[in-house]
């Protein structure tokens, strides 16, 4: 692979066949999705990425007292421990805005966040399936 990666930077074009997204991902800047013969996609892999996924927002939080419960009634999460939760927010709408707003209001204090962003074989897989109506 560092071979190929070596003939790109020198401004060779190189063609890659592959059922392996994360050699894909990789090597290559730039993405062709192929399904039964037909082109699907062909886009710079960020762009594929940007276009096609939603980020989720893993979010660690301490917060003591009976006021998470209005928190605990809108969001996902798990308990970790004593007054620790984690939260997954995902992008759509405002959730990660009014979410903070919620639980700056209840004291809550931001132990960590993370933001998970499925690799380009999820995402390959979920757009073959959106694109054959699965």
């Amino acid at each position: 692979m560092l071979e190929i990666k070596n003939m790109a930077k020198e401004g060779k074009a190189v063609l890659i066949a592959t059922h392996e997204m994360h050699v894909a991902e990789d090597v290559a800047d730039k993405v062709a999705i192929l399904n039964k013969g037909k082109l699907l996609a062909f886009e710079h892999i960020q762009q594929f990425k940007d276009k096609h996924t939603e980020k989720i927002y893993k979010i660690k939080v301490k917060v003591a007292g009976s006021d998470i419960h209005t928190i605990l009634n809108r969001w996902e999460y798990k308990v970790l421990g004593h007054n620790v939760y984690e939260f997954e927010i995902t992008e759509e709408g405002d959730s990660l805005p009014s979410f903070m707003q919620e639980i700056t209001k209840v004291g809550g204090n931001i132990l960590e966040l993370k933001v998970d962003e499925p690799n380009l074989e999820k995402i390959f897989v979920s757009y073959l399936n959106i694109k054959e109506g699965k």
